[in-house]
């Protein structure tokens, strides 16, 4: 029995070309081709009972190539579909559209790797561009949130939080006593979930009682080993991991859970620009 790809259809149905025929005319794999069918994205006109070889007709030509062209812009398969049943253009637009930032995002994302690698490109200090230093940290008085988070979505928390003290702060009349910084601890095993306490200094105690989740706690005096981290938050990984090697190659053993301290505004500077010092307490 001949492959699916180089069967011939006989001459009862003249205006069919098998898989084969259609991948050269489609420019589609023919791997592609059924896969699109399974995913009911473009199924082919014809399916012969007794062979199961597929069949299109030359008029699918234009949806194929619809596809072509999606899938060279990286549009989700899930997407494509939605796009090409879709018949109203406005709504297809703003799917294109909602895409297009998706790419842009991506491609930013892309620029700042590049840029991380032209830094140890041209770092003196090789491929470990953190320095790490030891330093003793006073007891702070710092109003704190503490919740719950899932580590893939880390942030959500910290806006309404950080808002809800800010908040607090200027109602009080209170004054910042340093930059703001939170502790993790209570990890689960998979290290998806934590326990995060989002802490701002302040000057003094307020006089006025606390509001919603706020708490007033005494942040104990504590030696830190320390590092900064240049660029978004979400790309600090890095950080931990060399401040961790550092602490087991010095003979450090952590004494506490870890921290980060946000030495900027995200509203002031660009995202690349951020600084976060990510830290340690040690024995």
């Amino acid at each position: 029995m001949p492959a699916e790809g180089r069967s011939e259809m006989s001459d009862a149905r003249p205006r069919l070309m098998p898989i084969g025929r259609f991948s050269e005319v489609s420019g589609l794999s023919i791997k592609a081709l059924r896969n699109y069918d399974e995913l009911g994205l473009l199924e082919p006109a014809h399916v012969d009972d007794d062979t199961g070889y597929r069949y299109y007709t030359l008029g699918q030509t234009n949806r194929a190539e619809a596809i072509r062209l999606l899938r060279i812009v990286d549009l989700p398969l899930a997407e494509i579909r939605a796009v090409l049943d879709e018949r109203n253009r406005t709504a297809v637009a703003g799917r294109l559209e909602a895409h297009r930032e998706r790419l842009e995002q991506r491609l930013a994302d892309v620029q700042r790797t590049l840029g991380f690698l032209q830094d140890l490109i041209e770092s003196e200090e090789g491929v470990m561009p953190y320095q790490v230093s030891v330093k003793e940290v006073p007891a702070q008085t710092v109003l704190a949130i503490t919740t719950p988070v899932d580590m893939t979505a880390v942030g959500a928390a910290f806006g309404p939080a950080f808002g809800e003290i800010c908040g607090f702060v200027a109602a009080c009349g209170l004054g910042y006593a340093g930059p703001p910084f939170t502790v993790y601890s209570e990890f689960d095993e998979q290290g998806q979930t934590a326990t995060l306490r989002i802490c701002v200094p302040v000057d003094r105690a307020p006089e006025a009682p606390l509001t919603g989740r706020l708490e007033l706690v005494e942040a104990p005096a504590c030696t830190l080993a320390w590092t900064v981290h240049r660029g978004p938050y979400r790309e600090v990984r890095p950080a931990y991991s060399a401040l961790y090697g550092w602490m087991e190659e010095h003979g450090h053993a952590p004494a506490g859970p870890p921290r980060e301290t946000y030495l900027n505004d995200p509203g002031e500077v660009a995202e690349g620009d951020l600084l976060t010092e990510v830290a340690w307490p040690v024995a």
